[in-house]
């Protein structure tokens, strides 16, 4: 009946296919002695409807490209929610802030649902109004390997997001990249099982103090 756990979890459900149960640990994780930058609210219980903008690259494409027919076959009505995503070809935190703050008009593509959130081009502010129940963040593959990589982008994102987002209890997510493969070009020859420690220690970080 939690259907919406479903849906979110969708989003990254090929990444954890790949983790080990020492690498699910890294991301498992959270400082209770560290005041966070931020309190994030907690996903909405017993939801009808869920409504999610995911800001990002081709990855944030990939990891909504088969939400459609996932949640058609759990049986889930495309009319109780809808999935947008706003993207730019290999788009990096630093990126959409960039875009933030020349107040550059961005569209905005549906990815799964039916929902009309009545905007589909427009300023990212304008797109960050709408009432979102959830608003995804990633950061762009070669650059998630570092946690330094993600400030003050981040930061200054998460403000705006919390700033004109018009449901005060929006939930911010964080879209976890995967690692290359040890073969491909753009891995630098760093191991797949290395690189993807170095993601899973930058996620943990985000959540331990973020």
């Amino acid at each position: 009946s939690k259907w919406y756990v479903w849906l979110l979890w969708t989003l990254v459900i090929t990444t954890f296919f790949s983790c080990s149960s020492e690498d699910m640990e890294l991301i498992r994780v959270y400082d209770n002695s560290t005041t966070p930058y931020i309190k994030n609210h907690p996903l909405r219980k017993n939801a009808k409807m869920l409504r999610v903008l995911a800001i990002g690259n081709s990855y944030t494409i990939d990891g909504t490209a088969y939400l459609p027919e996932l949640l058609d076959g759990l049986g889930i009505d495309p009319a109780s929610y809808a999935v947008f995503a706003v993207v730019a070809p290999s788009a990096s935190l630093e990126y959409w802030d960039d875009v933030l703050q020349r107040n550059e008009p961005v569209l905005m593509r549906r990815r799964a649902g039916y929902l009309d959130m009545g905007m589909s081009f427009g300023r990212l502010q304008d797109i960050l109004s709408l009432p979102w129940d959830v608003i995804v963040f990633q950061q762009v593959s070669y650059l998630s390997v570092s946690y330094e990589s993600f400030y003050p982008n981040l930061h200054h994102l998460i403000d705006a997001a919390k700033k004109y987002c018009t449901n005060e209890n929006m939930t911010l997510a964080w879209h976890l990249t995967h690692a290359y493969a040890s073969h491909y070009g753009s891995s630098n020859g760093i191991p797949t099982a290395a690189r993807w420690q170095s993601i899973a220690g930058a996620v943990r970080s985000m959540v331990k103090y973020d």
